[in-house]
Parts: structure tokens; C-alpha cells; sequence
């Protein structure tokens, strides 16, 4: 398995919410079907395949057998405005979904699988930007593989459980080295040389599992609460600098002007609760509100691991990364309403704190508050059904004042300035009923 260190910092913000989506604030881009997105996230959308991952209890009431497929276009942009300003380049992301439903027992037993990506990364900042002794590019690319079951004893009560396969496929973070800032560590003196290039690359894997409980005291009330377990995953590859000189390339730094060596980490998804309420008064109308918690805060600093390289070259390219990350929470409210027997209207909103500190915040991951709104129709004609979904995300202007450039680069790394952001998210999900 290819690794990469840095990249399980991206790895790492994968876990849910993420600059993209409407999970938890971090890296997540929890983008499960068209439907759920219009419904801001809602976690008891009744008849969504995606109730595979988000809410197994309700995989008896998709319908006999299903399958659907959908696809979602993340349009991702960023500032760092001040003195030395930067410009993410746009950043467009595809992130696909995939689901099979199938029921037992007039629905008492349900059974489902699903093909999902719930996070990412793929952020992109110019070699000569004045974040680049940070970030330059950052792409982290994962799907969960996931079975489920479900059992419902009565109308008013279902219980489902799911296991979780994080595949994180690819994960690689590039970043420029100040080979002066480097040489002038191992002893040497600065002589205005040329960056050099880090480049880490690697992938992983990991087991969880998740489970829900649905509890329907009237016909028109609705309560839903779904556990996700932590995935650890080892995530093994390399690093590589490239374009060292001086001090640095010499026998007591990296023996050459390039150097590769394996590298090793853990990157964890954090465990979470999502809670759900829906409200149906009639045939027409249905109303959701939802709330969710993610423990980010167990994430206090990424171990990066060279074995085979000295101890000078462990303390240059193998430093810790230093999280702290906060527990991450959001909350949405969402309406349905059905226009007649082929279409109807899905409408949400919803507000995530961002989980980073000022401290260690990062242009790799620019985290920030953010609020969305999502507008989108459904269309149903006899076994077909399209979904579709229009997502804006409005992320705070958000001043950061810290370190973390410094310690690569001096004062040439400094990442301190005003960031502000905008995500547009478009999404189209097709499904058949058997």
C-alpha cells in the first residue's frame, strides 16, 4: 500500500463534514444521495437507498428492491486575503453514490449495500502562492463499502446495523520546502536558493460498523437516532523531497537533492451520533429536524513514522502535525412537499461550526463556519425516479493569526490573514423500483 503522512492529515479531515459537504465541519463530503442532500442531511428520509448508511432501520421501507446510482458536482473556492493574499484554484469535485435495497417479509426484514465516498479532500494552491510552505496541492480520495440489515418487529419500532470498509485509495499532500529554512537548521547559512518540492503519497483501509434505532410513537411522528463507530486505518506509502541543495542535500542531512523514503501513520474517522425527528401532518407535507455530533477532539496531533530514515531526517520530514481539533456538531431543518403523484419539492437548512482552532488552523483543510441552503424536486413516474438538488454553502469570514507556516519556513511561511470561502454543490441521483 502506497502511504503518505501529511496525506493522512487530509485523510484525516475526510471523516465527515468536511470543506464540502454538510456533515461536521473538517473534510467530510457526506453527499449520500440527491434527495437526502435536498433535505439538508435529514437522517429519516423515508424511502432513500441511502438509509443504508445513514439510518438502517428503514431499509424495510424503501420498497421491495431497488437500485439507484447518483453523482454529485462540487464546485470548491477559497481566499486568503491581507498583505500577501492567495487564491485557491477552483476546485471541481465528483463524488459518486451507489445503492442496492431489497425487503423480506412484507418489509420486517430489510437488506441493503452501498457504495459511498462520505469524505475527501482535493484542494489546490499555486507553487509561488503564499501559503505554499503549507499547502500546495491536497487530494485525499476514499469510498465505503457497507452492507445492512434491518428488523421491524412492529409499526412503531425498527432497529438496523451496518459494517463499515474505508478504503481511503488515495491520499497525497505536496507542499514547497524552504531549503534555506532547512539548511540554515542543519547549520548552514541562508543563500537565497530555490524551493524545493515534499510530496506524500499513501492509502489505507480500516473496519467499522454503524446502527440505528427508529422509533414511531404515532403515525405521524417519527424518532431516529444512528451510531457510527471510529475507523482507524494505516495508512502506509511515502515521502519525497525533491530539489534540495546545500546543507540539506549533504551527508548529514538527505545525502542528495532528491530523497525518498517509507512513511507510515494512523488516520482516524471519528465516532458519531446523528439524531432525527420527522413530522408528517398529512400526505402532502413532511417536516425534519436533525442534529449531530462528531468526536473530532480525540484528534490531538498526527504521528507521522519514517522507519528507515536517521534521526535528523525523522525530526525535518516525519515532525508531528499538530491538530487539536475540536468535537465537531451541526444542525438542519428541511420540509418535503409533495405537488402531485410524479413530482415534489425538497428545501433544507443547515449550520456547522468549523472543528479546527485558530492555532492549527490550515490552508490544506481551510476550515471554516459555514451555512447552507439546498433546494431540489424529486420526480417519481411508475418504477423510475429522479432526484436532483441545488447546494450553496456560505462559509464566515474567518481571521487566523498562527504558527504553523513558521516553523517550515520562517517568516516567508506565515499562513496569518483573512479567509473566506464559497462551495456550490449540484446533485442528480437516478433510481428504479423492482
Amino acid at each position: 500500500m502506497k502511504k503518505n503522512l501529511i496525506v493522512s492529515l487530509l485523510a484525516f479531515a475526510l471523516l465527515r463534514g468536511t470543506s464540502f459537504g454538510l456533515g461536521s465541519a473538517g473534510l467530510g463530503t457526506e453527499i449520500l444521495s440527491a434527495e437526502n442532500l435536498g433535505l439538508a442531511g435529514s437522517l429519516l428520509v423515508k424511502g432513500d437507498a441511502c438509509s443504508v448508511y445513514l439510518m438502517p432501520a428503514m431499509l424495510g421501507d424503501i420498497g421491495n428492491q431497488s437500485a439507484s446510482v447518483g453523482v454529485s458536482l462540487i464546485d470548491y473556492r477559497v481566499k486568503r486575503e491581507g498583505a500577501s493574499a492567495a487564491k485557491m484554484d477552483t476546485t471541481d469535485v465528483v463524488v459518486p453514490n451507489g445503492y442496492f435495497t431489497k425487503q423480506f417479509m412484507g418489509g420486517k426484514i430489510g437488506f441493503g449495500l452501498g457504495v459511498v465516498s462520505p469524505y475527501g479532500l482535493q484542494t489546490s494552491w499555486g507553487d509561488t502562492s503564499s501559503v505554499r510552505y503549507v499547502a500546495t496541492t491536497s487530494d485525499i480520495r476514499m469510498m465505503d463499502v457497507t452492507p445492512a440489515v434491518s428488523y421491524r418487529p412492529s409499526e412503531r419500532f425498527a432497529v438496523g446495523a451496518g459494517v463499515d470498509y474505508f478504503s481511503t485509495y488515495k491520499a497525497t499532500l505536496q507542499k514547497k520546502v524552504s531549503v534555506d529554512a532547512v539548511n540554515v537548521g542543519l547549520g548552514g547559512s541562508p543563500a537565497g536558493l530555490p524551493d524545493g518540492n515534499s510530496k506524500m503519497d499513501g492509502d489505507g483501509d480500516g473496519w467499522g460498523y454503524h446502527a440505528g434505532v427508529l422509533v414511531s410513537p404515532t403515525p405521524k411522528h417519527h424518532v431516529g437516532v444512528t451510531f457510527h463507530s471510529e475507523v482507524k486505518t494505516k495508512i502506509e506509502g511515502q515521502v519525497e523531497l525533491t530539489g534540495l541543495s546545500g546543507a540539506s542535500a549533504g551527508p548529514n542531512g538527505f545525502g542528495g537533492t532528491n530523497f525518498k523514503t517509507k512513511a507510515r501513520t494512523d488516520l482516524f474517522y471519528p465516532a458519531n451520533v446523528q439524531i432525527g425527528y420527522r413530522f408528517d401532518p398529512n400526505v402532502k407535507w413532511s417536516f425534519f429536524a436533525n442534529a449531530a455530533w462528531f468526536h473530532w477532539a480525540a484528534n490531538k496531533q498526527l504521528t507521522i513514522v519514517l522507519p528507515d530514515a536517521t534521526a535528523t531526517q525523522q525530526a525535518i520530514a516525519g515532525k508531528p502535525v499538530p491538530l487539536d481539533w475540536k468535537d465537531g456538531w451541526s444542525v438542519s431543518v428541511a420540509g418535503k412537499y409533495k405537488l402531485n403523484e410524479r413530482w415534489a419539492l425538497n428545501g433544507g437548512l443547515c449550520y456547522e461550526p468549523a472543528v479546527y482552532p485558530e492555532q492549527t488552523f490550515s490552508p490544506s483543510i481551510p476550515d471554516m463556519d459555514r451555512f447552507g441552503i439546498s433546494v431540489g424536486p424529486n420526480y417519481r413516474n411508475g418504477n423510475w425516479g429522479v432526484d436532483a438538488v441545488y447546494n450553496p454553502i456560505f462559509m464566515r469570514r474567518t481571521t487566523i493569526n498562527n504558527k504553523i507556516g513558521q516553523a517550515n519556513a520562517g517568516p516567508a511561511g506565515d499562513i496569518s490573514g483573512t479567509y473566506k470561502g464559497q462551495v456550490h454543490i449540484v446533485s442528480v441521483s437516478a433510481r428504479y423500483f423492482f
